[in-house]
């Protein structure tokens, strides 16, 4: 679990001693901010975007008319016993415990706000999410990935699956599986059991907990694959699997299978290179739905610019949000993976666009 925490108000020295203890957890990723002035509250509420927000009795207080709407449900209250503040139902943290009981609490609290309840967790459920771009080398596998690891880190059960022929995510997820998609195509188109193939051919990213399946041995099992089958597949998704999200990274062939594939989205996501390059391709790809009639198909979108090269100039505005090339975004670890870097300003712009998909 990742989870992000802004925590403020009353021991300081007791806040500093708790964030240390939190970030060493080895079963949860905490990423901790300490409010140090009172005068900085209101701007962290609402420049930040934080998944659980501790403050004392006297900040709470403070905070109460300046919370945001779409906060108020993360707001926890730190305590050192009986309170005389009026908590209207509001989350409780009692800060003199053990470090193990504290981390606990937070993790409660961070399902209960953000995640889906599994008990009551009903098969049919699945939401897809396509992501599209008309330009080659846009970034749309890279943007694919963090909106699967958004989902992810939400308490989601996520699928990411590329239907690239040539894609890159095999470096940044870390899974081992002797099978790959080309196996759980056959598996498709040869026997019954889709979700008894997938369990057993899947890998699990151990540092994110996405699901998603290896590359296709080649090119041509991804082209010899027929559309029908696909749709079939989707529609079997959606009916029978216990995914809460499905991202698919789609491919380049937009006037070939990707169409209709892309009309079974319930959210598409284009993104657009934002060199003049890209801006023509964007064009050509609008004047393409225009001619066969499928204007439909960008109903339920949401479009990324994306400024792909640092000495790239913006040619394109008109999207839901912008990304500067942003260096920080992707890091490369000893062993030659990539890695997002989620304190980055490209990775939590995205993420906070997709919150809410």
């Amino acid at each position: 679990m990742r989870c992000r925490i802004l925590i403020g108000g009353g021991d300081q020295e007791y806040n500093v001693q708790l964030i240390e203890n939190l970030v060493l957890s080895r079963e949860n990723h905490f990423e901790i901010t300490l409010l140090k002035k009172k005068d900085n509250l209101e701007e962290d509420l609402n420049s930040n975007h934080y998944d659980l927000i501790l403050l004392s009795e006297e900040l709470m207080a403070l905070a109460s008319g300046m919370i945001p709407e779409d906060k108020e449900a993360r707001m926890v209250l730190m305590v050192e016993g009986h309170t005389g503040y009026h908590l209207h139902g509001m989350h409780t943290l009692f800060k003199y415990q053990k470090v193990k009981e504290i981390e606990s609490t937070i993790n409660d609290l961070f399902l209960k706000v953000t995640a889906k309840e599994w008990v009551n967790k009903k098969y049919g459920n699945l939401k897809l999410i396509g992501c599209y771009s008309p330009a080659g080398g846009s970034g749309n596998t890279t943007i694919a990935q963090i909106i699967s690891a958004s989902k992810a880190n939400q308490g989601y059960k996520v699928l990411f699956l590329s239907l690239e022929s040539f894609p890159s995510y095999d470096m940044t997820y870390q899974g081992t599986s002797t099978d790959n998609l080309s196996d759980y195509m056959m598996h498709i188109m040869s026997k019954s059991n889709w979700m008894m193939g997938l369990e057993k051919m899947k890998c699990v990213d151990s540092a994110s907990g996405i699901h998603y399946l290896m590359p296709a041995i080649s090119e041509g099992d991804l082209s010899g694959f027929e559309q029908k089958m696909w749709l079939t597949w989707i529609d079997y998704m959606i009916e029978k699997s216990d995914y809460d999200y499905m991202v698919i990274d789609f491919a380049q062939d937009f006037l070939g299978k990707t169409l209709e594939l892309i009309k079974k989205c319930h959210h598409k996501v284009f993104n657009v290179r934002g060199d003049v390059k890209g801006y023509k391709k964007w064009l050509v790809f609008s004047e393409d739905l225009n001619r066969l009639s499928e204007e439909e198909i960008l109903k339920d979108k949401t479009v990324i610019i994306n400024q792909v090269f640092p000495s790239s100039k913006l040619f394109v505005t008109e999207g839901d949000i912008t990304l500067s090339f942003d260096d920080r975004l992707i890091e490369e670890t000893v062993d030659g993976r990539i890695i997002f870097n989620s304190q980055s300003i490209a990775y939590e712009k995205i993420e906070r666009l997709m919150r809410h998909v």
